[in-house]
């Protein structure tokens, strides 16, 4: 009797955070207030047997990559002559294998891989009850998420009885972008003024079971899921039931941008 087992378990859980607090600035030059994540995952998870009985290997990856990146300015006056910028920025990384082989000579051979992967991030630039100048530059508040999710899960089982091979893998990104100035906050520039959200979130996925047996039956099941989205939507694979992609949600998969509340924007343009 063979039997084998592998089991990979890689959290990252950080709290990212660049502000200005109960201040007051005054500079010919710029300002900058920038939070960024670059968190990285490559987790791998093989398990094998082989005999000339029975053989099993079984193998299970879990990652997440689960952040807060903030960068904003509150309760401040910043006067600056440059440009001021705000900046929250995502990039995150994982790349993920869950595979199992099993092989028997004289026996039936059995594989099952499970991988469950997921990137949750939460990205936030904003300016709140805040007044900033600039006389010669722009005001930027970006809030950006550049999630890269790599999912791979394969089995296979073989033997002379009846073998059989199972993967089941779960990849999900659900990332929530805030770009905002809100509560009577006045904003004054000589170039432009921005309010950018913006995600460009990308998922690859492979899932592969194969069974093979030399004189019985044989069977190959694969369950793949794979979610790009909100973190409040209900195809969210954290939760149960399964539906479409929510309305406000588009093509670049920009979440919340607002410009709320503002006692001041003046400059060259505006964009939100």
């Amino acid at each position: 009797f063979g039997f084998g087992i592998a089991a990979g378990v890689n959290i990252i859980g950080n709290t990212v955070l660049a502000a200005i607090e109960d201040s007051t600035l005054y500079a010919t030059g710029s300002a900058s207030v920038r939070a960024t994540e670059e968190a990285t995952i490559m987790g791998f998870a093989i398990g094998g047997a082989g005999s000339q009985k029975s053989a099993i290997a079984g193998s299970i990856g879990i990652n997440a990559i689960v952040n807060g990146i903030d960068a904003h300015v509150k309760n401040s006056t910043l006067r600056m002559g440059g440009a001021i910028e705000i900046t929250a920025e995502d990039r995150a990384t994982l790349v993920s294998l869950a595979g199992a082989v099993a092989v028997s000579t004289g026996d039936k051979g059995v594989g099952v891989a499970i991988g469950w992967n997921r990137v949750s991030d939460s990205v936030t630039a904003y300016a709140d009850k805040a007044s900033l100048t600039s006389t010669a530059g722009g005001v930027s508040v970006l809030a950006k998420s550049n999630s890269l999710l790599v999912g791979i899960t394969a089995a296979g089982g073989g033997g002379t009885a009846t073998s059989g091979a199972g993967a089941l893998m779960i990849n999900s990104i659900a990332n929530s972008i805030d770009a905002h100035i809100n509560n009577d906050s006045s904003v004054n520039a000589g170039g432009n003024v921005s309010v950018i959200a913006s995600e460009a979130a990308s998922l690859y996925s492979a899932a592969l079971a194969v069974g093979v047996s030399t004189s019985g039956g044989a069977i190959g099941a694969v369950i793949s899921y794979n979610f790009v989205g909100a973190v409040d939507n209900m195809a969210d694979p954290n939760l149960i039931t399964i539906a479409d992609a929510p309305a406000s949600s588009d093509a670049e998969g920009s979440k919340n941008i607002s410009v709320k509340d503002a006692s001041t924007a003046d400059a060259a343009s505006v964009t939100a």
